[in-house]
């Protein structure tokens, strides 16, 4: 089973959680350089996630979630119910949940613009 989030992909995640409590909301607003890291995604829905920061203390992500439920939002989620959804699929194989292998690093700025343009990413 593939693990949702590698060394690599958390030591940048938690480097963009560090950089960005250092700034101020007006900094925060203007950071164009802050860069969606990693993608998770289900098969079986339309629900994908973009991973902007991790806290390692909570084990949560703060990012981007797409559905077809809402156009999309900026929120907060746990590693624990991404892996839960993922240790499901071995029960049944339409709850598994997958970290999108060909994503590369995005602006948020970029995302948000693509999705909202309705383009895949």
């Amino acid at each position: 089973m593939q693990k949702l989030l590698t060394n690599e992909i958390e030591k940048k995640l938690i480097n963009n959680y560090e950089n960005n409590r250092a700034m101020t909301q007006e900094e925060l607003d203007n950071a164009r350089e802050n860069k969606f890291i990693a993608k998770f995604f289900t098969p079986f829905s339309s629900f994908t996630w973009y991973a902007l920061e991790y806290d390692p203390s909570n084990k949560c992500f703060f990012g981007y979630v797409t559905s077809h439920l809402c156009e999309g939002e900026y929120g907060y989620f746990s590693l624990a119910e991404l892996e839960e959804l993922q240790e499901m699929s071995k029960r049944n194989i339409k709850y598994t949940i997958e970290r999108d292998l060909y994503f590369t690093e995005i602006s948020q700025f970029d995302l948000i613009e693509k999705i909202k343009g309705k383009e895949l990413v």
